[in-house]
């Protein structure tokens, strides 16, 4: 990349020191300009200055040599001249003329670009009506949508909102491009709408079976349009009786609006494949309905964002009476000696994790670990200090490093037992040789099972979570009541966690959203440090009010966006609907009492 700047900057020059000064003009205007937002990402700028010292380098030892063109040049001129080169393509091996510039991505795109020969072409994937943008995808597509986010921020600096990341996100499994298409009723495979015969089954599709199809889409979408207008119409009924302090009506008008949407969107369903752009919109706004437009939804997602109430270690020099003073955010405090929070694994990049160090080696005994993938620095550097950790992750062949104190087994976490597949936290704490009578408070867990954690923990005895000394776990979907369980199911899971584990430690994955929940905008997906409360006393932790991220601690996701900065409610400060002083104190042994209004 280097030598294609450094080549492009001496055509420049030398086709401006042939003819006249305006050559130089003319070759940087035709030239795309690049992606110029990767100057305020830090990962990208840092990458464009490694090469631009490296192309000082190479111009300086062209200089001594007497070559022609090599003159010194700023480093802000040499990041310019490569933004422009990635920008043109210029040296890639599929470049781009300037008349294909202007195409935007998108994850289902309705066309794509080909080599025929030595010509591109624009080619359509699918029809395209009058209006409709032009878009291809800039990476491979039938990645899932954490891996397309990851490769898109990484190598162009942006995030994805198109249809399917968006469909993804809600829930909605994109498995084809044909977003308008159809089901055959046969074999269930993928039909375009000109389409006359399904090229899997050969089904022929009459013309009384395309006029049913459409009929029953139609029959669908109005159903569905009218049990949603029916539950607008009930939530503003109920904003009206509680201005008026009169008794609200039930819920089961809702509920029974909401059962009409979910019908009318498996009718859908049922005559268009998965990916099609109807599916989106039904289910897509379907989770809409979940908190924002059912009120007995909404008190579900206060639940659960009351249960992320962040709390900190109680600072010994802080007077009380600065308790109240929570509406300004405070810095986080150094802490000295032990006990205090640590970061274990790398640092300043992803694949590390906070941890409560009591000062005592090795920190744990043992160690559950759940998701391995391409990353085990926490566990190495646990296992080099003496701890046993037993790993399980289903979809990897091995570990990426080995160490004497691993063991693993290419199994799933799940909340019900299939031998040889997925085990339960019952099933696997077993291995470790701790039960709810021996009170092994030594071993540790750590959960990063992309949404799985939920349905686990609520399959789990509280007895076999009081184990455990600490839960290292990454919360997936938080904003999403369409993945991963619905607001019920997740303000369960962390209700329960906060019967015996209070939370001290809260990180948002910057690769995901922040989504509105209440009021209270909350981390799609969150890093967080769960401490059993015996190791605390009265008055040892308190509510936090410096929000996040801990910049001491915490290493931002992705380098290529901005970390996820929160200081509102649960992370800075108590829910809006939670009466202060009485929602936010932790007793010993005891629950954290909410109250939702």
């Amino acid at each position: 990349a280097a030598l294609l700047t450094l080549s492009l900057l001496l055509q420049i020059r030398g086709e401006a020191s042939a003819a006249n000064s305006n050559n130089n003009n003319k070759r940087s205007q035709s030239l795309c300009s690049g992606p110029r937002h990767w100057l305020n990402l830090a990962g990208p700028r840092a990458r464009l200055e490694e090469r631009a010292l490296v192309v000082q380098g190479l111009l300086v030892e062209g200089q001594r040599q007497g070559l022609p063109g090599f003159t010194e040049m700023s480093k802000e001129e040499i990041m310019d001249t490569d933004l422009r080169r990635i920008g043109s393509s210029l040296g890639a091996a599929t470049a781009v003329p300037l008349s294909l510039w202007l195409l935007n991505h998108s994850c289902c795109p309705n066309a794509e670009i080909r080599w025929n020969g030595p010509e591109l072409v624009l080619v359509c994937l699918r029809p395209i009506h009058v209006g409709d943008e032009v878009c291809v995808s800039y990476i491979k597509e039938l990645d899932n949508v954490l891996s397309r986010r990851y490769f898109l921020l990484e190598q162009q600096g942006f995030k994805c909102l198109c249809c399917r990341c968006q469909g993804n996100f809600a829930g909605v499994d994109f498995s084809t491009a044909l977003v308008d298409g159809w089901r055959c009723q046969s074999c269930q495979g993928t039909m375009s709408d000109a389409e006359v015969e399904c090229s899997t089954c050969s089904a022929v599709l009459t013309l009384a079976d395309r006029t049913l199809r459409e009929r029953l889409h139609a029959e669908a979408c109005a159903k569905f349009r009218a049990a949603a207008q029916h539950i607008r119409q009930q939530q503003q009924q109920h904003q009206q009786q509680q201005q008026r302090q009169i008794s609200a009506t039930g819920p089961e008008q809702v509920d029974g609006a909401i059962q009409q949407m979910q019908a009318a969107a498996r009718a859908i369903e049922a005559i268009r494949p998965d990916g099609s752009r109807w599916l989106v919109w039904a289910w897509g706004l379907l989770s809409c309905v979940s908190p924002g437009e059912d009120p007995w939804a909404q008190r579900l997602a206060r639940r659960m964002v009351s249960a992320l109430r962040l709390f900190a270690p109680a600072s010994r020099k802080q007077p009380q009476q600065q308790q109240q003073q929570h509406q300004q955010p405070q810095q986080p405090q150094q802490q000295e000696g032990f006990p205090l929070k640590r970061r274990i694994g790398p640092v300043g990049c992803d694949g590390g994790y906070v941890v409560w160090d009591s000062g005592q080696r090795p920190l744990f005994d043992k160690l559950l670990s759940y998701g391995v993938d391409t990353n085990v620095d926490f566990e190495f550097e646990l296992a080099s200090s003496g701890t046993l950790v037993f790993m399980f992750d289903h979809t990897v062949q091995a570990l990426p490093k080995q160490h004497p104190n691993f063991t693993f087994r290419r199994e799933a976490l799940s909340d019900k037992t299939l031998n040889g597949a997925c085990g339960t936290l019952c099933d696997h704490i077993g291995l470790l040789g701790c039960t709810e009578s021996s009170a092994c408070l030594s071993v540790a867990l750590k959960m990063d099972v992309e949404g799985a954690e939920f349905a686990a923990l609520l399959a789990t005895p509280p007895e076999i979570l009081g184990c455990f000394q600490q839960i290292c776990i990454e919360l997936h979907w938080l904003g999403r009541p369409s993945r991963a369980g619905d607001f019920r199911t997740k303000a369960l899971a962390l209700e329960k966690l906060a019967e015996t584990f209070v939370l001290l430690h809260a990180h948002g994955n910057s690769y995901g959203d922040v989504v509105d929940i209440c009021g209270c905008p909350i981390p799609d997906v969150l890093e967080a440090l769960y401490v059993n409360r015996s190791l605390f006393g009265p008055g040892d932790v308190q509510p936090s009010y410096c929000g996040i991220p801990d910049v001491a601690l915490d290493a931002n996701n992705c380098a290529f966006v901005d970390d996820i900065h929160l200081s509102s409610a649960p992370f800075g400060a108590d829910p809006p609907w939670a009466p202060t002083g009485k929602t936010m104190c932790l007793l010993p042994c005891c629950l954290v009492v909410v109250v939702v209004v």
